[in-house]
């Protein structure tokens, strides 16, 4: 009587090796992974934001310094697979920093008023003549709240 066993490669099993074994039973991938079986292993299908045979390592989208504009500040790494954030210094804009704002593009000052961009901030200037109004404006506002609370105290003396 002879009996011929057949060594089975792995993840098979049976007289002649015919049955294959369900890897994925065991939930090998990680992080929410999609698991699939294959005749000796098996594959994992990961979910945005991680990698790996098992989905084991969280990306970090970061590491390859995608922020390279001359105003970027730093990353920082969203939920995963949600990609990153460049953050960028005052007066930049741009998904990686690299273009200046322009404050006074969408011309902010009224009446005249020249618009000025500063390092942290835009401003207006006006011209001479609004300052003059302006001061005029005052002036004359204060001038008449005077009148009216010096004549509103002459009708209260007087009766």
């Amino acid at each position: 009587m002879r009996h011929d066993r057949c060594q089975c490669p792995p993840g098979t099993v049976g007289a002649r090796c015919e049955t294959d074994l369900d890897e994925c039973r065991s939930l090998p991938c990680r992080n929410s992974g999609t698991c699939h079986d294959l005749v000796g292993g098996f594959r994992c299908d990961c979910r945005p934001g991680f990698t790996g045979r098992q989905c084991e390592a969280r990306v970090d989208e970061c590491l390859s310094q995608p922020c390279s504009g001359p105003g970027a500040l730093g990353c920082v790494q969203r939920h995963p697979g949600s990609g990153y954030l460049c953050v960028c210094m005052d007066g930049w804009t741009g998904s990686r920093c690299e273009t200046r704002s322009t404050r006074c593009r969408v011309s902010p000052c009224r009446n005249g008023g020249r618009c000025l961009e500063l390092p942290s901030r835009r401003q207006c200037e006006c011209p001479t003549v609004m300052r003059r109004l302006s001061l005029s404006l005052s002036l004359s506002l204060s001038l008449s709240l005077s009148l009216s609370l010096s004549l509103s105290l002459s009708l209260t003396f007087n009766n």
